[in-house]
């Protein structure tokens, strides 16, 4: 049995911004910070593993996984290739990714209008992670305006999906395309990310979560 379309809405944009605010209490305590990075490091590139597997035909498996690769790789080519360009691939690979999360919302979001009950809550929990994780991905780097913009572009998605958008763009082989590229781009902030948490582990300098 469907839930209510527009309780369904509600609890899908709320989601997000949950999300987000698990983000400081979780960076709260010095342990718990070393423990959420790492999962994050792992789970992120694990979901992207899992969108690629999920969503591609298996005659379609290698291009997606092309396209993956070129996301990951065109930064690492502009840093190689530009010292001026390398300090800002990772604003770049993080706008391009960001924006990919957004289409990927769009699609997902035509399921709030009819889907099953387990379905919807199933995205509602979804979104949350993305929440979070947008923010745990924003936050550090850009600070909390920037970070409070991201997840706003995910509740923008979010209704522009559920009013018209998501079944328009679930057929897109080109949005789907989008996705796969935008994934890499992801892996490539995720990296780069994960080097950074390393190295300021080991040093011991505290990080800027507030």
């Amino acid at each position: 049995m469907p839930l209510n379309i527009t309780g369904a809405l509600i609890a899908a944009l709320v989601a997000p911004v949950l999300g987000a605010m698990l983000y400081p209490s979780l960076h709260s305590l010095p342990t718990a910070t070393k423990i959420f990075d790492k999962f994050m490091a792992v789970a992120v590139p694990a979901l992207v593993v899992y969108h690629v597997a999920a969503h591609a035909w298996p005659d379609e498996m290698v291009v997606a996984l092309m396209l993956v690769l070129g996301g990951l790789g065109t930064p690492l080519l502009v840093e190689r290739a530009s010292k001026k360009f390398a300090e800002h691939t990772d604003s770049v690979a993080l706008t391009v990714g960001i924006s990919g999360l957004a289409v990927h919302v769009i699609i997902e979001s035509a399921v709030l209008r009819g889907g099953s009950t387990d379905l919807v809550l199933a995205l509602v929990l979804h979104r949350m992670v993305v929440g979070l994780m947008v923010f745990w991905l924003v936050r550090p780097q850009y600070g909390f305006t920037m970070a409070c913009f991201a997840v706003l572009a995910i509740l923008v998605a979010t209704a522009l999906g559920f009013f018209a958008l998501g079944n328009l763009m679930s057929n897109s082989e080109t949005a789907e395309m989008y996705q796969y590229f935008v994934s890499g781009s992801l892996l490539h902030v995720i990296f780069h990310r994960s080097i950074g948490i390393h190295h300021r582990h080991s040093s011991g300098t505290p990080a800027n979560h507030g």
